[in-house]
């Protein structure tokens, strides 16, 4: 029984959409990449989860803080919306899977294919797998994920419905949060 538990376990990893989630959450909780707001800003009302510092800046009677992004942007956040820049956030989760010897080794197209079919694309275009959002003044195509899915509970909305899913707790984060595992 618990070889064929390990073999479920180490399929379910290698299943790329998911696989990619764990990646990029693991990016952006270790600060090699963030996540802003829809303006561009930290996101309220608590950024370090989005792959943003607070640092100490000035001196004397100048000393405060202030936020400070890590890594690239891969996205941005909107209450319980994710959107995901496809290209950067792919980038991203690849360089973490070859920095921890097991590379994401999918096309973009298949990803966004996968995402789809697993759930975890909350929203799309006709046509196409991505949605369109306006992100910092322009109009961008982005994977629409759910926020939760790098915070703790991976509830999801199908595509096709508006009943919620769940998926099961990323593979080593057992109460599904995601933990630092670089840096």
């Amino acid at each position: 029984m618990t070889g064929m538990r390990t073999q479920a376990e180490e399929q379910a990893a290698q299943e790329p959409a998911r696989r990619f989630i764990e990646l990029l959450a693991a990016a952006i909780a270790s600060g090699e990449a963030h996540v802003a707001d829809p303006e561009g800003e930290a996101p309220r009302p608590d950024p370090r989860p989005w792959g943003w510092r607070q640092v100490v800046v000035g001196t004397g009677d100048n000393v405060r803080e202030e936020w400070r992004a890590q890594g690239p942007r891969v996205g941005w956040v909107e209450g319980d919306n994710l959107y995901l820049e496809p290209d950067a956030a792919l980038k991203v989760a690849r360089r973490v899977g070859d920095a921890v010897g097991d590379p994401l080794s999918v096309g973009p197209k298949t990803l966004h294919k996968r995402l789809a079919e697993q759930g975890y694309l909350r929203s799309r275009e006709a046509g196409t797998l991505l949605t369109r959002k306006v992100v910092e003044g322009a109009r961008r195509y982005l994977l629409h994920v759910g926020a939760q899915i790098f915070l703790g509970t991976i509830t999801q909305k199908p595509i096709q419905s508006n009943q919620s899913i769940h998926a099961p707790p990323l593979a080593g984060a057992p109460d599904g949060r995601v933990r630092e595992v670089l840096g």
